[in-house]
This record gives structure tokens, sequence and C-alpha cells, in this order.
């Protein structure tokens, strides 16, 4: 017995409904499984930032223990307001204030991996409330996507900010 020519068409109408959830259903797991990975390289561009930043960090310290006195520090001026490092100025432009890491303290035998952004520091003195003076070292390192806009604004990828205090016994 032959089937219908109308139960032929339900078999095939069928097969395509069919093929159609499994396709939906692929697409979806496709998309999550696309989101997870986004989130995930946003962790580790994150990370990397704050590995460059902790990085910078420890150098500019290194340097400003050094007994030569050669990198810069920022002095305290009477009446003001805002830290150097709050400001942008003192980070991008021609009035930049904060000192890049060498590229070669950022380079490892072991490792091809190179930052397009070299992290960088500021040191700047500051006064506390028993009347001593500080350096606050203030350090920001980059994820390897970092791209930043002509006023200094990160347009992608990761920055990150680290902070220490020295107190120096050298009358500073």
């Amino acid at each position: 017995m032959r089937p219908s020519v109308r139960s032929r068409g339900t078999a095939l109408l069928l097969a395509l409904v069919m093929l159609l959830i499994s396709s939906l259903g692929a697409t979806a797991l496709l998309r999550q499984a696309f989101g997870t990975e986004r989130v995930a390289w946003g962790a580790r561009g994150q990370l990397q930032a704050q590995q460059a930043a902790e990085l910078a960090l420890r150098y500019c310290e290194q340097q400003l223990l050094r007994s030569d006195g050669a990198w810069p520090v920022q002095p305290l001026r009477a009446g003001q307001v805002t830290s150097h490092w709050a400001q942008a100025s003192s980070w991008t432009g021609p009035g930049r204030l904060a000192r890049s890491v060498p590229a070669a303290v950022m380079v490892s035998e072991q490792s091809p991996f190179r930052l397009l952004s070299l992290p960088d520091c500021l040191a700047e003195e500051q006064a506390l409330a028993d009347g001593a003076t500080v350096l606050l070292v203030t350090a920001r390192g980059f994820s390897p996507d970092y791209h930043a806009n002509a006023q200094g604004r990160t347009v992608a990828g990761s920055v990150a900010w680290m902070q220490a205090w020295l107190r120096l016994g050298d009358g500073r």
C-alpha cells in the first residue's frame, strides 16, 4: 500500500520543523560559548594589566630607594588640593609627569609576550597628619589590547592602578 500524498507532505514538514528547532538550539549554545569566552578574555586582560601595574610599582619603588635620587619626585606644593596622580595631564600629553617602565624590564627570555603600552608610574610627595612627608607612588598597567584616545581615555582593553606609600629616612 502506498502512503497518500498528504501524509508524505506532513512528514517533510515535521522533519523541517525538527531541523529548525535543533538549529536554534545549536545557535543558542554557540552564543553562550562565545559569551563565556569574552568574559574569560576580559578577566585575562584585567589580570595582565594588574600584573603590569604590580611590576611597574615594584620597579618605581626600587628606583626611588636608590641613593642617587635620579627618579623624579613631584614636590608637595602649598595649597595643592588635587594629587598629581589624579590629574589626566600627569599621565598624557606634553605636560606628562609619569615615567614609563623601560621595555627591557618587561622582557623575558622565556616569553615572546610584548605589551603595546608600557606601564608607567608617578612619585609625589604627600604630607601626613603628623607633619611627616612621604612619597606616594602610583603605577598603572595595561592589558595587551589596551587603546586610548587622544585625551588618554580608555577605548579598549583594561587599565589597572596601584599605589604604595614610601616613608624614607633621608629627610624627605
